[in-house]
């Protein structure tokens, strides 16, 4: 069986092999890809992967031709696995460019593969290689992020003085809050058609299966697990070892992700300890309460050139810091690798996904995974995840006001982190979970099994 996978980033693997510089994310990726090659029998697997507009020769890759400027393979498992490097850019993905179709249709002509396999909507190579191929049976389209629908929760409460905000940055990249929305919109028109012209789609939750089924009701929808990097499945929490009060965030660059929910709820928080009585637990949470978020640091504030990069959305996080004097609490970690990131997970007493909307969050997985307590909201996916006997949940609906889900979430923090008995009680039943979702073993029959239904 010859199976391409379409991704949106380059892996780490092929990245070292090429020279290249990579994100550390989509880890599930990865980990999926290597449960596949250490069968006994693995498929034919190719790797096809966006590259930058007039990347160079490389390491080992060769010129194919100018629609795909790179190729090569690497050994992998019990097997090797081709790779394939095409040009699209990724630095504005609403737009569509119908010069991708010649590519993927160069691309399938290189690699002719059995089954065609897309990790995510979120790019217009999706679209291409839907349009291209024509045969919808061949074609799986596993769902991350549903942009249609995180477009339509994009602005997550902002204040609407906020959402209508330019800065100078903003004015020249053409880059708004309202602008970021619509281009959101314009991918997730993007994101409709690709499924309209699939024959399989993968997914996780009832929220993925509902929203894929409403698009294209002639689709086959197929359960399919993410498989976490293998240093997440080693070692456990300990709280012990954790930081008290300490809050991790994966990320919280763009509105969606929530961070002004928390940054609010904690600054409520500490408004509300210099007029009520606190329990002793509330007295030293009040003095140990730390937050450290992963990811791009948009609120970088040390000089000139900083204030002139900052987006609106970053300015705002940092109006809420000063209202609520957190400079001496909020702690911006940058990108981080898996082994960082589980060094965060380990450090902290919660784990917190503060997101308006989310569908499989993978930090999510992590936190669990490795029995870090978990506060999320209760939005999209994030319940087929993790149940409320699992977490601190909170509700978080669109009707609701910004005060009214930063008082949810601040009762739920307070709740995670002065109760340590109920906290671990809990963590302890969502790391069986966790195992349970993201088992490798599983989730690597379950993905056989659709390439083989689909063969």
């Amino acid at each position: 069986m010859k199976v391409l996978w379409i991704c949106n980033l380059i892996l780490p693997e092929i990245a070292q092999e090429l020279k290249l510089p990579f994100l550390p994310k989509e880890g599930w990726v990865e980990g999926l890809l290597h449960g596949l090659m250490e069968q006994e029998n693995p498929p034919e697997m190719s790797i096809a992967f966006p590259i930058p507009k007039g990347m160079k020769k490389k390491g080992k890759a060769a010129w194919l031709d100018l629609l795909l400027p790179v190729r090569g393979e690497i050994p992998m498992g019990n097997g090797k696995v081709s790779f394939y490097g095409f040009t699209e850019d990724t630095s504005h993905p609403e737009n569509y460019d119908f010069r991708l179709e010649r590519e993927m249709k160069a691309l399938l002509e290189s690699a002719r593969p059995d089954v065609i396999h897309c990790f995510g909507t979120e790019f217009p190579h999706t679209l291409a290689v839907a349009r291209t191929l024509k045969l919808p049976k061949r074609l799986l389209i596993s769902i991350q992020g549903p942009i249609s629908v995180y477009a339509m929760h994009y602005m997550a409460h902002l204040p609407e003085k906020v959402q209508g905000d330019v800065t100078l940055r903003d004015l020249l990249k053409g880059d708004s809050i309202l602008r970021q929305q619509q281009k959101f919109y314009m991918r997730g028109r993007n994101e409709l058609q690709a499924v309209s012209l699939a024959g399989y789609v993968a997914g996780r939750t009832r929220f993925d299966r509902r929203l894929a089924m409403h698009w294209n009701p002639k689709l086959v929808y197929r359960p399919a697990g993410e498989t976490l990097r293998a240093t997440f499945y080693e070692g456990s929490w300990d709280r012990a070892k954790a930081q008290s009060g300490r809050i991790f965030v994966s990320q919280g660059d763009y509105p969606i992700k929530g961070l002004h929910y928390l940054l609010t709820a904690v600054g409520e928080f500490l408004e509300d300890a210099k007029t009520l009585d606190l329990t002793p637990e509330e007295k030293r949470l009040e003095e140990d309460l730390q937050i450290y978020v992963a990811g791009t640091n948009i609120i970088r504030n040390g000089g000139r050139m900083d204030r002139l990069k900052r987006t609106a959305y970053g300015a705002y996080l940092l109006e809420l810091i000063a209202k609520y004097h957190l400079e001496d609490r909020v702690h911006m970690l940058g990108r981080l690798d898996a082994a960082q990131m589980k060094e965060q997970y380990l450090l902290a007493s919660a784990y917190v996904c503060c997101s308006a909307c989310e569908n499989s969050p993978n930090s999510l997985g992590e936190a669990m995974v490795l029995g870090t307590p978990v506060v999320a909201s209760d939005v999209g996916g994030i319940p087929d995840m993790i149940g409320q006997d699992e977490a601190f949940m909170y509700s978080a609906s669109s009707d609701d006001t910004l005060e009214q889900i930063a008082k949810r979430l601040k009762a739920a923090l307070v709740n995670c982190l002065t109760d340590p008995e109920e906290s671990d009680r809990r963590a302890a039943l969502a790391k069986v979970h966790g195992l349970e979702n993201h088992d490798p073993e599983r989730n690597r029959r379950q993905l056989m099994r659709i390439y083989e239904e689909m063969v």
